[in-house]
């Protein structure tokens, strides 16, 4: 089975159940692990060799998540080989503007060790700051996790 890793930075838990969701959803075809960058170390992930990496980011003050990023930029330097699959996700209360995922897109750009980037990404209204999430998403998250079984089998 392949390995996939689903990586967040939750401040108040609504990215590490987004993570352990799209977990749920995959761990069928996939052997998958959870982790937040304050607990994982990137060597961890990086001698699991992993087949895929699906990432979770906050939005904060109409920005991605900044310790997200750096933990991004920094994982070539713990990969030998390019992680071939690569998938986001976002937590966030304001209304969604495609801009907010530029910061992730560029750290994901100047990593060394990304493969391919799924194109489609996952943006989930959180209510206020601490959540939960906004009535309405779970149809977008279990589409999302369809959408990347079909990425991930390809």
């Amino acid at each position: 089975m392949k390995n996939v890793w689903v990586i967040n930075n939750s401040k108040y838990g609504n990215s590490e159940k987004l993570s352990n969701d799209i977990a749920a959803g995959l761990k069928d075809k996939f052997n998958v692990k959870v982790g937040g960058i304050k607990t994982i170390n990137p060597e961890e992930i990086a001698g699991d060799n992993p087949e895929a990496l699906i990432i979770g980011g906050r939005i904060i003050a109409m920005n991605t998540d900044r310790k997200m990023t750096k933990f991004v930029k920094g994982l070539g330097t713990y990969f030998e080989e390019q992680i071939p699959k690569i998938a986001t996700f976002y937590t966030h209360s304001a209304s969604w503007k495609e801009r907010f995922s530029k910061g992730m897109k560029k750290a994901l750009e100047k990593s060394t060790c990304i493969g391919d980037f799924c194109q489609d990404i996952l943006e989930v209204t959180i209510q206020g700051q601490k959540g939960p999430a906004a009535e309405g998403q779970e149809e977008k998250i279990q589409n999302y996790i369809k959408l990347l079984l079909e990425y991930l089998e390809e």
